[in-house]
This record gives C-alpha cells, sequence and structure tokens, in this order.
C-alpha cells in the first residue's frame, strides 16, 4: 500500500478563498492575481510562483506549485503570517 496524502478538512475552494482574499496576506506584501480559473500568480518580495490550490489542476500542469501543508511557500506564508505583529488570522 503506498503512502497516500490524508484527507484534509479543508477544501481547495475554502483554502483557496481563504489565501487569496486575505486582507492580512495583502498588507504583508503577498499579491494574489487569478491567472486562469484555479491558477494564480503570488507575488512576494519579487519572487513570482504559478501557484493552484487543486491537485486535479497540478496534474495537468506540473509547472505549478501545489499549496498545501508541506509546501514551502504555503510553509513560508503561514510563518510570515504567524510572526505578524498582527495576527488575529488570514
Amino acid at each position: 500500500m503506498g503512502d497516500s496524502i490524508p484527507p484534509t478538512p479543508l477544501t481547495a475552494e475554502a483554502l483557496e478563498q481563504l489565501f487569496t482574499q486575505s486582507q492580512l496576506l495583502q498588507g504583508l506584501g503577498f499579491q494574489f492575481e487569478k491567472i486562469e480559473p484555479k491558477i494564480w500568480q503570488i507575488t512576494y518580495k519579487n519572487s513570482i510562483n504559478l501557484i493552484t490550490f487543486y491537485p486535479e489542476i497540478f496534474e495537468q500542469y506540473l509547472s505549478l506549485q501545489l499549496m498545501g501543508v508541506g509546501n514551502p511557500l504555503f510553509d513560508q506564508i503561514i510563518a510570515t503570517q504567524s510572526t505578524s505583529p498582527d495576527r488575529r488570522g488570514l
């Protein structure tokens, strides 16, 4: 039996909305621009990344980053948010 990713209580849609609509993340300098349905460009500190929150989209476009726990960019966003002086959550 192979390693499988355990299910998450958050749907891709909820995670996408949580991140892309976050006033806190915008205030910290994260910019989200919708490129196509379910595909976003995220800009932070002169770094530009193409991301998706949807595994099925990631499988179609392997040049995207799949945002979720364990992704370095995802972890950086969480770490940046958690060290913010205004830690009211995303």
